[in-house]
Parts: C-alpha cells; structure tokens; sequence
C-alpha cells in the first residue's frame, strides 16, 4: 500500500514537472514566432525567461509596501528590437500584445502625452508608441519622422512584415546570451553575473591613425578613443542642434579621428543666483548673489584638421567670443575652449592652459587598440558636484570599456561594470535602485 502511494505520488510529481517544462517550451518557442519587419537589418534580443530564472535563484521579491501597478502588457519568454536598414542605429522598434486592453489604456493615461498621428510620447521622452487593440509598437526614436511613423504603424497592422525564422536575423535564437545583439551593427553579448555585468561587442574592423592623445592614469573618468567625436555624438542619437543649417558631416569634417577626455577632480566656478525679495514698499525686487559651487575639472582634446574649422565652430554658435563655449550645448556647468599651434582644440572646466598638456602618469592607445575608457565610481561618488547622484552609484565600483583590433578585420568592444555586493546577481542590484 504505502509502496503504491509512494509511486504515485512519484508519478504525480515526474506529471507535473512535464507538464511545466511542456508549457515553457511552448511559450518559449511561442516567442519566436512573429512577424518582423522586411527592412530589419539588426535585432536584439532580451531573454527574459534566463534573466527572470536567475532573479529567482537571487531570492528576488517585490519591496514590501509597494502595490506595483500593472501596464496590461503581456511579457513574454523572448523581447526582440528591430532596427530598420536607412534609419539611424538608435531607432528601434519592439512589439508587444496587450493582455489588458483597461489596464493599459489606464497606463497611456497616466504616463504618456497624446501627440499628433495618434502617436503617444512617454514621460520619460525616451520612447513613444502607437497600438491598436491587439498589440502596441514602441519607438525609441526622439525623432518621429513620416518614415519611422510609416514603419512603426505597418509593424503594427502587420504590412511589410516577413516570418522571424525567414529572416538571417533568426540566427540570434543560438545566443545563450541575457541580452543580445546581431545584425548589421555587428553581433554581442551582454550577461548579468554575481556582482559584474560583462558585455562584448563584435564589429568590421577599420583603419587606425596615428595616436597623438593620452589620459591620466588616475583620472576618475576618462576616455581615449580612435572615433571622430562628432560623429560619435550623431551614432549615439544627440539630436542635432536646431539653429545651425550645418549637418553632423560638417562638423565631423572639422575635427581629426581621435578625441580624450577625462576628470580629474573638481574646480570651483562661480554662479549667479537670483531671488525675488519685497522692499519696504513691498513691491517685488530681483537681488542677485554670486556664490561658488563645486563642478567637475573635465577636459577634452581633439585635433582640428585646419585653423579654418575654428571659423564654422564659431559661425555656428558652438564657441563664443575667444574662449568661451555654447552653453546651451552643455548646460551643466561653464566650459572654456582653446586652440595652440599644433591646432589642439581644448574644452576644460578649469583654469588649465591650452599650450599642451601633461601629467606625470599617463596612458594612451596601443597600436590594436581604438578605444579605452574607465569610471571608477568610488571617486565620481565623493565629489560635490555628484552629491544628488551618490544613492544611484552606491552599489557600483568601476566601470571599463575596451576596444581593440582583432584578424584584422574586426574590432572587439569589452565593457566590464563591477559592484559592491559582488555575491548577488547584477541584474538584481540595477532593479533595486528603482
């Protein structure tokens, strides 16, 4: 009798667990089947299913007190972002089905703005969306022309699209990666450890000048880099200034394909403040103060191909005067530019002189390398100017970033970014700060 109890419930239990493993299975290859765009020329790809498993085994639960309000977005195993070949590597659109037509039109309301074209902008202004009553499209592009509306709403209503496993995209399926990467931007991985994120990026090698730059090994931040800074800005999404007709190209043109910049320490910079007081007649009155507050000693150096560019810099309200910055570009905190005779364009928050510069320990690109860049958070986090941020960088240490040739016709991109708690998983500390 007992040895009858005992198998059934054995067999019982060998049920169970097949028929939750059945329903992962199907979900996960569920997934996998949808449509995508034709013109997908890259995806990533977010396991949720792997990194929801290791927050489980990090005993991840919901903060006590907090009621978490739903979005009426069904989850599911696998998230894939297209990007759309002609459209800047920024651009991307994700597709998700609404379980909960209520909750989420609840959710519209409450956390985004209703634009033109039925468009919605979340609050945050990092993406926007269009839905139906099936699914909803999101777009991470600021810049919401007719071509990106065009393809976001055919992704929606499903025209223009081709089978996922049709595609050469489908080939990121294979990754056993938390997060990853393919396509025309080249292929990556980015995985979620106990106390470390780590990330690889694997792209089309190019040519590598000279290096004439270096940085202080000591630096709290610094980046050394093989890449023309403005169009690196461009590739990073910095939407181009509204009172200048001169386009990324033009200024790409002014500058050499290498730039440093670092931090080192702080300086100090005066401020003026200005209350509204009532007088004795009690009409209001502006009094103004000059105090100092405390900003980062950052600096920046790149090469001008000739004297002449200073001349479209200035045209075009980025530099005023003989060393001022536009501060409209960089709000933050004042910026001085400098030029010397080897045509060494400066931006320093400082005092510093802009004939050259120096330091007893410094480093610099090797021959196979085209970018190193580090953050060591710990001495970003002691810093005045940082004091509202020291909450957000508590749990990390550093941060690297390293690119370098590889067979010629590769470059390989590496990012390590370490915590404090180096026992729980990384993934775990990042949601905790929300």
């Amino acid at each position: 009798m007992v040895k009858k109890i005992v198998l059934s419930i054995i067999s019982l239990a060998i049920l169970i667990g097949l028929s939750v493993w059945g329903f992962m299975y199907y979900k996960r290859l569920q997934s996998f089947d949808i449509e995508i765009p034709k013109q997908a020329d890259r995806v990533i790809r977010l396991n949720v299913e792997q990194m929801g498993k290791k927050l489980i085994s990090t005993d991840f639960s919901a903060k006590k007190g907090k009621k978490e309000r739903g979005n009426g977005i069904d989850i599911p195993f696998n998230i894939f972002a297209f990007g759309i070949k002609g459209l800047p590597h920024h651009c991307l659109f994700v597709k998700l089905a609404i379980a909960d037509q209520k909750d989420f039109e609840a959710w519209l309301g409450r956390d985004f703005k209703a634009e033109a074209s039925q468009v919605y902008t979340h609050k945050s202004k990092l993406f926007s969306c269009v839905y139906n009553k099936k699914h909803l499209v999101m777009i991470s592009s600021k810049e919401l022309t007719d071509t990106v509306l065009t393809v976001a709403k055919g992704f929606l209503e499903e025209k223009e699209v081709i089978s996922f496993e049709k595609s050469s995209l489908y080939t990121i399926r294979a990754s056993e990666a938390d997060i990853a990467m393919d396509g025309s931007w080249g292929s990556g991985s980015l995985n979620f450890e106990p106390g470390a994120l780590n990330a690889e990026l694997i792209t089309n090698g190019y040519t590598k000048e000279a290096t004439k730059l270096y940085v202080p090994k000591n630096a709290s931040l610094a980046i050394l880099s093989s890449e023309n800074p403005a169009r690196l800005l461009h590739a990073l999404g910095l939407e181009q200034r509204k009172d200048t007709a001169v386009s990324y190209p033009d200024f790409q043109a002014c500058f050499q394909n290498e730039f440093a910049l670092f931090v080192d320490g702080e300086v100090q910079q005066s401020e003026k403040i200005v209350q509204y007081v009532f007088d004795d007649n009690f009409e209001k009155v502006a009094v103004s103060e000059t105090v100092q507050k405390p900003v980062p000693n950052i600096f920046f150096y790149a090469y001008l191909n000739n004297t002449e560019q200073v001349k479209i810099l200035r045209d075009n309200k980025l530099l005023y005067g003989t060393d001022s910055f536009n501060k409209a570009m960089f709000p933050l905190f004042d910026l001085k530019y400098g030029i010397n005779t080897a045509n060494l364009f400066s931006l320093y928050s400082g005092t510093q002189a802009v004939q050259g510069y120096s330091m007893p320990e410094q480093t610099t690109l090797m021959p196979d390398e085209v970018l190193k860049a580090w953050c060591t958070v710990d001495k970003i986090a002691q810093m005045a100017a940082f004091k509202e941020l020291k909450t957000y960088l508590k749990p990390f240490r550093r941060l690297s970033l390293t690119g370098a040739l590889k067979d010629k016709d590769k470059t390989v991109y590496t990012l390590k970014l370490s915590f404090a708690d180096t026992q729980k998983s990384s993934l775990k500390q990042l949601l905790d700060l929300f």
